[in-house]
């Protein structure tokens, strides 16, 4: 009984493939990265019509092949009358009913020098263009000691670095009567544990406390996640991402102080429903100004259920795509600027792989970096200087 696992989507999802993958093993089933599989479990994303035309392409594919097919993930409800010969199930279907020996907890993060730990899923913020909280629910959070021990088991098992994600990160804990301060708190006290990072944050969620126990833990990695949209105001308010850039620009210009080599990442959307050519300069504006190491750049893509489905003002396609390439030119340009402000600096450098001879890393606010070494460094932290020729 062979099975190969095809994840799509974020973190978060990635996590659950990991934890299916374990419960398929944990019930006789081998599961392959290679082509000789019977069956495909595909775990899908909802958040892009991008992804929703690769999952599609992928059923059709080796459903032709006479292959059976799988379906769970944030995308079931699309695809019952497309593909009525698939099997679909939801996760907790999967977790609750199908496995013998369910397993909640992973052991290992399968080809990662990192291991994400999933503490919460589902969220409640219904910005009008996101499809996430239809399908993933309301706020559920782990149990704090089962992530712990999540933690512990992962980090003596090899792990050097952890990343806490989730649909809403920092949420964790609004219905079990406790808060992302607490469990920190505790993780930072596992002592096999050498790095921590925590994935993308709503800048609301950022609070005083968070950031002041985040800046006195040396296992605390510097770079933070969090998601802009858009740089006009008008923008975020059609989003109801409830706060202001000006918000944006006081919350980030704190944390550099409080993070002298703090490097910041984030999600930009182009097109939005509405959005002008001034409210698109004045997100290249915020680019620049707050310069992101890296920025990820989506065109909006309309999903069916969200209120922005039936905005009116409708971006045409054309003008979405030149704004992404135009967007992702100015980022990349800025994104170099931030990295040669750290160059003929030493950084430790966790090895994660080799790629064509080179050992790669990230330090521990995330810049890349490559170089040559004829040691085995797999998963090895060592110290590096960055230079013009090592830097990525």
């Amino acid at each position: 009984m062979k099975i190969k696992i095809f994840t799509f989507g974020c973190k978060t999802n990635q996590y659950d493939g990991q934890l299916l993958k374990e419960n398929l093993e944990a019930n006789g089933w081998t599961v392959t990265a290679d082509n000789d599989f019977e069956t495909a479990l595909i775990n899908s994303c909802c958040v892009t019509a991008n992804a929703e035309k690769e999952i599609k392409h992928l059923i059709t594919k080796i459903s032709k092949e006479g292959r059976k097919v799988w379906l769970t993930g944030c995308f079931t409800d699309k695809f019952t009358d497309l593909f009525p010969d698939i099997t679909i199930f939801s996760k907790n279907f999967l977790m609750d009913n199908y496995f013998h020996s369910k397993i909640h907890s992973i052991s290992r993060f399968s080809s990662h020098t990192r291991t994400f730990i999933k503490i919460e899923d589902g969220c409640e913020n219904f910005c009008t263009y996101c499809i996430v909280p239809y399908t993933r629910g309301k706020i559920k959070s782990r149990n704090s000691a089962e992530i712990i021990d999540e933690i512990k088991n992962i980090t003596n098992n090899g792990c050097k670095e952890i990343v806490l994600t989730g649909t809403n990160l920092g949420r964790y804990g609004k219905d079990t009567d406790t808060d992302l301060s607490h469990l920190l708190a505790h993780i930072f006290k596992i002592r096999e544990l050498r790095r921590l990072r925590i994935s993308s944050i709503e800048l609301l969620h950022l609070s005083d406390s968070i950031l002041k126990m985040l800046s006195e833990s040396e296992k605390f990695c510097p770079s933070f996640h969090i998601p802009l949209q858009s740089g006009s105001d008008n923008v975020l308010h059609k989003m109801a991402r409830r706060y202001k850039i000006q918000d944006y620009i006081d919350k980030t210009e704190k944390i550099k102080t409080l993070f002298p080599d703090v490097t910041f990442t984030t999600d930009i959307m182009v097109g939005f429903p509405g959005e002008t050519d001034k409210d698109f300069l004045e997100t290249l504006d915020i680019i620049k100004q707050i310069g992101f190491l890296k920025v990820h750049i989506f065109p909006f893509s309309p999903r069916e259920r969200t209120p922005a489905f039936s905005f009116p003002w409708q971006v045409p396609e054309k003008i979405k795509k030149e704004r992404a390439k135009t967007a992702k030119e100015i980022s990349e340009k800025v994104s170099m600027e931030v990295k040669n402000q750290f160059l003929n600096r030493e950084f430790d450098v966790l090895i994660e792989e080799k790629k064509g001879g080179y050992w790669f890393g990230h330090t521990k606010n995330y810049l890349p970096v490559i170089f040559k070494s004829s040691k085995d460094l797999h998963n090895k932290i060592v110290n590096v200087q960055i230079s013009f020729h090592n830097i990525q």
